[in-house]
């Protein structure tokens, strides 16, 4: 028998316009290549020599060392399936956004009540100004026999006993403060604790696309290929009981105080969203990074698409540069938008931008 190489069914080579990458889901890596070896590594099995012929010897070594690649028999082929790429929840929510400026506006044991009923995982707790640390154990407590399996905490500085709240609510899994002097990020019982010098005033930080905010992980890449990765499953009630997609968003899908949260996803609009993939919007069903990357559809370049290419997103993967990079551009000088057609790239302009910045 004969012996092949074959990828791993956990490293998964996404294609981009220039260049590739290959996503390393079991370590939560990833690994830029060629097209060329990328086209290579999608094969059910594949030679040295094909491996050789797009890559040199020390990228097939990394490969091996790596765990991207292993050597078998021919006719063990059938032996390793592919990952599997369907997704499926048991809830009808995975996560939902609270946002408070002090007290509740609403009922909040009914919406602790609706959230366990839809099957809510996480929640994420926001506090936009500085309440009463009174006040915050009172919203905590609120969750203390409900089903929902973690907890994160976005608060100003100074105003918790951050070990005492950690140890009363261990369902809290990480706690961002905002208006710190340093930044700094540490454990306390197994509890992440960020802080940051920025200050919390408004919801104009989401939809933000930065290198260390990807997460190379086989749940995040199953929900990408299959629905939005920002939005799907996710619902928000806002400071006075409105209840949206996220924060950011500005339809309103009722008020908490006379609309049920599971009325409101019955709204077609309301689902919508949630289907909304990489693979279908502007310049970033192009880009390699695509699996890996939130998708606000809140903060995008043309309102009127829910299509369109995010708005802060800063990475070019027609020349495979981000801003502040030698040599980086705007997508707009590589293509042009059209209300109807969406973003067209110029594949002479690219070509000839690639010949001098890669040269």
């Amino acid at each position: 028998m004969s012996e092949v190489y074959k990828t791993f069914s956990c490293c998964i080579p996404i294609s981009g316009y220039f260049r590739s990458v290959i996503y390393d889901l079991q370590h939560k890596e990833f690994w830029i290549i060629s097209n060329t070896l990328c086209d290579v590594l999608k094969k059910d099995f594949f030679s040295d020599i094909e491996i050789i012929e797009n890559a040199n010897q020390e990228i097939k070594t990394g490969l091996i060392q790596n765990d991207i690649i292993f050597k078998c028999q021919i006719d063990d082929i059938p032996l390793f399936p592919p990952l599997s790429t369907e997704y499926s929840i048991p809830s009808k929510i995975k996560s939902c956004i609270l946002d408070f400026k002090n007290a509740p506006t609403f009922d909040l044991e009914k919406v602790v009540t609706q959230l366990d009923s839809l099957g809510t995982i996480n929640l994420q707790i926001r506090f936009l100004e500085k309440p009463k640390s009174e006040e915050v154990i009172n919203i905590l407590s609120q969750f203390d026999n409900s089903l929902i399996y973690s907890i994160e905490l976005i608060i100003s500085n100074n105003i918790l006993d951050l070990e005492s709240i950690i140890k009363q609510f261990p369902r809290i899994t990480s706690i961002i403060l905002w208006n710190c002097e340093k930044c700094s990020i540490k454990s306390i019982n197994n509890c992440s604790v960020i802080s940051t010098n920025e200050s919390f005033v408004d919801v104009s930080q989401c939809g933000c696309i930065e290198k260390e905010l990807f997460m190379c992980s086989q749940d995040n890449y199953i929900e990408a290929l299959n629905f939005n990765s920002c939005l799907n499953r996710k619902i928000a009630i806002d400071c006075e009981g409105n209840i949206k997609n996220c924060p950011s968003c500005s339809v309103l899908f009722g008020n908490i105080n006379n609309v049920s949260l599971d009325h409101a996803l019955k709204h077609l609009e309301f689902q919508n969203i949630w289907m909304i993939t990489k693979d279908m919007v502007d310049v970033c069903k192009d880009c390699e990074f695509r699996y890996m990357c939130i998708d606000c559809r809140v903060y995008i370049k043309n309102p009127r698409s829910l299509t369109s290419q995010p708005l802060k997103c800063m990475y070019n993967p027609y020349i495979s540069k981000w801003k502040g990079e030698d040599g980086y551009i705007p997508v707009e000088e590589c293509g042009t938008y059209s209300l109807i057609d969406g973003f067209k790239v110029n594949k002479d302009t690219v070509d000839s931008i690639n010949t001098i910045l890669w040269k």
